[in-house]
């Protein structure tokens, strides 16, 4: 009974994605207005996202090293090497929701060519005036729009190595149009890189019950339980609509009992991996789980998937 009703949910997952009317959350954009000016207080209210963004930055070096591996056995693509610690040399990347500039700075010192972009006009201003007190950031090597993915889009001027979109698509509307334009973004064998929350009751447990309510590590209202998204929900959604999976070779799972026990479904490794990542307070520090950990993607996880060549 268990299983039927799981499966019946995993059918309807284009219900949960389209049940939104519009991408940007005037709301949320409101909420986090009235943060901006915490961003590189790493004691305060994103602490944890700074702790975050070391294991969040590991799982991106990761994955585009090993398809530049890939490349280079398969298609006897170059690899042009790298100075020491400037792994994403020659990469342009883009940093939806950037927030204060927290991963983009990240992504610009190791080498990326990086545009942040954020729809609160105040997240934007703090992550300039951050920047700017660093004479390596000049607007060649980091710059900040005030400007939504959508409409960047529309531009249609540019396309992007690596797009990054880490803990946005939990705070938009209408889920499926975001990604639709995520996708648009990158380019022809380009990169695409999402952390969010698992929407189950163990991660509403820790994200709503204990870190606002009773530990206050986040205010309240931070997050929204019902705009949470599965990792099966996402893996479905690129290999059914987005269509950057194969059919044939991304082994899809995860109903069933490995959805109760939060196991990942394992994609194919050369289009897509999922990971959990985990803080432990004890340790004070994020951990990124190997991809396939039982229960590890219960609560937060990072999603990457690679867009095939063939597709513009």
């Amino acid at each position: 009974m268990i299983t039927r009703s799981i499966i019946n949910k995993l059918k309807n997952t284009n219900k949960l994605f389209n049940k939104y009317l519009s991408t940007v959350n005037k709301n949320e954009v409101d909420f986090f207005s009235k943060l901006s000016k915490h961003w590189w207080d790493e004691s305060g209210e994103f602490g944890l996202l700074h702790k975050m963004n070391g294991p969040r930055v590991q799982f991106i070096l990761e994955r585009i090293e090993e398809t530049k591996k890939e490349d280079f056995l398969r298609n006897n693509i170059t690899i042009n090497s790298t100075t020491p610690g400037r792994d994403l040399e020659g990469i342009k990347a883009l940093d939806i929701g950037c927030g204060g500039g927290l991963l983009s700075e990240t992504l610009s010192r190791l080498g990326a060519t990086t545009t942040g972009i954020d729809v609160t006009e105040s997240n934007v201003k703090m992550a300039k005036l951050h920047s700017e007190q660093d004479p390596y950031f000049t607007p060649d090597r980091l710059d900040y729009q005030y400007i939504a993915a959508e409409d960047l889009a529309k531009q249609g001027e540019e396309k992007f190595d690596v797009v990054c979109a880490m803990e946005v698509i939990e705070h938009v509307d209408k889920p499926a149009e975001f990604l639709k334009t995520c996708s648009k973004l990158v380019k022809p064998g380009g990169h695409l890189f999402l952390s969010t929350i698992s929407r189950t009751s163990f991660a509403k447990l820790l994200t709503i019950t204990m870190a606002e309510d009773v530990l206050g590590l986040v205010s309240k209202g931070t997050h929204s339980h019902e705009k949470y998204i599965k990792p099966i929900e996402l893996a479905n959604y690129f290999k059914d609509e987005i269509k950057w999976f194969s059919h044939s070779d991304s082994a899809i799972d995860g109903g069933g009992f490995s959805s109760l026990i939060g196991s990942s479904p394992i994609l194919n490794r050369l289009e897509g991996q999922i990971r959990g990542i985990a803080y432990i307070p004890w340790q004070k520090r994020w951990v990124l789980f190997d991809e396939g950990t039982p229960a590890s993607t219960l609560c937060n996880y990072v999603f990457w998937a690679r867009k095939p060549m063939n597709q513009i």
